[in-house]
């Protein structure tokens, strides 16, 4: 399978586009776009995840159990 820190670094590359609405942070984007990111046990893997343990973009990248520089 695809490394899934070098997906959540290239992910990160496509929604830093400074191109959003005002008022929609970066954090917001990224969240909202980044199932559709996904496929297979990638994407099983996130909706299985402890409701309500995912608010921002870190808590997403700490739940792949590796410290990121992402």
């Amino acid at each position: 399978g695809e490394d899934p820190h070098k997906h959540l670094k290239e992910f990160q590359v496509v929604c830093s586009t400074p191109l959003r609405p005002e008022g929609i942070t970066e954090d917001h984007v990224k969240l909202r776009a980044f199932p559709f990111s996904l496929q297979g046990a990638a994407k099983d893997w996130l909706y299985y995840l402890e409701p309500n343990s995912v608010s921002t973009w870190n808590d997403l990248k700490k739940s792949t159990g590796k410290d990121s520089s992402i």
